[in-house]
C-alpha cells in the first residue's frame, strides 16, 4: 500500500546520440549525408509542409465560399422570406406591449404595399386594379 507520507520516485532519462553518420532504417547502411547536413533537408521539408498546408486551407477557403454561394441560390430559407425592419420605436412608446408594437408595423407594412400597387396601377394606367 502506498503512504500518503512517503514521496514517489521521480525517474528521469536523457537519451542523445553519438554518432555523426545517418542509418538508413530500411537498409541499415550508412547515408552519405552527416547530421549537420540533414538538419538543412529538414528544415526544408518543414517549411514545405508549411506552405503546402497555408495553401490547402486558402484552397478550402476559396472553395467554401464557391459552394456557400451555389448552396444559397438552390436552398429557400427563412432568411428569404425576412423583412429587415430599422429605426423601430423604442418600447415605452407602446408602454413595452409587442401587441401594439406588432398591429402598428402590420399596419405600415399593409399601407405601404396598398401604396406602392396603386403607383404601380396609376403608372401602368391599369384602372381596373384600382377598383
Amino acid at each position: 500500500m502506498r503512504d500518503a507520507r512517503v514521496r514517489e520516485p521521480v525517474l528521469f532519462a536523457v537519451a542523445f546520440c553519438v554518432a555523426d553518420k545517418i542509418h538508413n532504417p530500411l537498409s541499415g547502411a550508412a547515408m552519405d549525408w552527416d547530421k549537420s547536413s540533414f538538419v538543412y533537408l529538414v528544415l526544408i521539408v518543414d517549411f514545405a509542409c508549411i506552405f503546402m498546408f497555408i495553401c490547402f486551407i486558402n484552397f478550402l477557403n476559396k472553395r467554401f465560399k464557391e459552394y456557400s454561394e451555389v448552396f444559397d441560390k438552390r436552398n429557400v430559407e427563412m432568411r428569404d422570406f425576412t423583412i429587415e425592419v430599422e429605426n423601430l420605436p423604442f418600447d415605452f412608446e407602446y408602454g413595452g406591449k409587442d401587441l401594439m408594437l406588432s398591429a402598428q408595423l402590420w399596419n405600415h407594412f399593409e399601407s405601404f404595399v396598398r401604396e406602392s400597387m396603386e403607383a404601380s396601377a396609376i403608372a401602368n394606367e391599369d384602372w381596373e386594379k384600382l377598383e
